[in-house]
């Protein structure tokens, strides 16, 4: 429990949790790494790995088939985990494949088409693929002979039609001439109509909204509080969970428990247990301070040395060292002391006359 809401050094709790969902969402599967304490073999912690690049070994042909992991990383195969080393999850799979698919890869069909008809509606605006006008030849009743219809569109072809206009121009068989022009709209092709549906689609996959979309064309009046408080559950809340997340893993514990109702987030007592251990350290610390080598030997009778100032250590617990070569130098002084040189006079005073007999 202490280690599932302390991942590790850089990961909170909910940064954690939606780091396996994503991956569970977006690929179908999740896969965490553990690392165990050497001593006790328990889990220490928990590192949210690519599930892309895990290849999942299965040994068959035994009654429990053991599992292992290999990292695959830019096609070379990496280290090997065994079923103690990593917590993989999945989604059920589906026709007997162990690798599922993701609910992206049920949509990919309505990302694909909508692909589809963006190149279609491209090319035919770039290629000209759509008829810009009628010429129509007289009426049904009284047509005109085919092979006049033929030689006339193999006139006009030659005369006004290049290789990227194509079909623009039509002719229809008949006897008078009448031009009709057809100019086609983008709510003719329905472009928005179908992005729309594209969007709708992959929304309703992933159960999200559309105002999370920032498309308010579902809301109204008598919606609008619901819808605010849906934006507001996928965006804003997501958010503030992390901050407040962090803040308990990282920036509160390091008031002591009871500074926690000071400040304005939500206190975890499973976190205040994992991390109270670490809070007498640093009040333990704070108590007695940080201090130089120098400071240290000071406090404990010893002269400073040259190098005392680069070092710092904690002022809890710290035993005297006997220097041998200091020792026997202090010795040596305090045996033979150096004599105090006379005192110095001063330039244009004159030394002080000798006592009279």
């Amino acid at each position: 429990r202490k280690t599932l809401y302390n991942p590790n050094v850089m990961d909170g709790y909910q940064d954690f949790i939606t780091a396996l969902v994503a991956d569970l969402l977006l690929n179908a599967a999740a896969a965490t790494e553990l690392t165990h304490w050497v001593a006790t073999g328990e889990p220490a912690e928990f590192f949210p790995v690519d599930v892309q690049t895990i290849h999942v070994n299965i040994f068959k042909g035994r009654v429990n088939p053991a599992k292992a992991y290999t990292e695959i990383v830019n096609g070379q195969k990496g280290k090997t985990l065994s079923v103690k080393d990593m917590i993989y999850f999945r989604y059920l799979p589906r026709a007997g494949k162990f690798i599922p698919e993701s609910i992206i890869a049920t949509l990919k069909m309505f990302l694909a088409q909508d692909g589809y008809a963006l190149k279609f509606n491209l090319d035919s605006l770039q290629n000209g693929n759509t008829i810009r006008q009628l010429i129509a030849l007289g009426d049904k009743e009284n047509p005109i002979d085919p092979e006049d219809v033929a030689k006339t569109q193999e006139e006009w072809d030659t005369k006004h039609k290049g290789g990227r206009t194509n079909r623009r121009v039509t002719f229809l068989a008949g006897q008078t001439i009448t031009a009709i022009p057809l100019d086609a709209t983008l709510e003719d092709m329905q472009w928005e109509k179908l992005q729309k549906y594209i969007v709708r689609a992959v929304a309703a996959g992933f159960d999200m909204p559309l105002i999370y979309f920032s498309w308010p064309d579902e809301t109204n009046f008598a919606n609008s509080e619901a819808e605010e408080k849906r934006f507001a559950m996928q965006t804003t809340l997501p958010l503030t969970v992390a901050l407040c997340d962090k803040l308990n893993q990282f920036w509160v514990s390091q008031f002591g428990v009871d500074s926690m109702e000071e400040v304005h987030c939500i206190p975890n007592p499973k976190l205040q247990a994992a991390t109270q251990l670490d809070l007498d350290r640093e009040k333990k610390d704070q108590e007695t301070g940080v201090l130089t080598v120098n400071e240290v030997r000071e406090r404990r009778g010893d002269k400073p040395n040259e190098w005392g100032s680069k070092y710092i250590f904690s002022g809890n617990d710290f035993k005297r060292i006997p220097d041998e070569a200091q020792i026997a130098k202090d010795d040596e002084e305090a045996e033979n002391p150096t004599p105090e040189p006379p005192p110095m006079i001063p330039e244009g005073v004159p030394p002080a006359a000798a006592p009279a007999a």
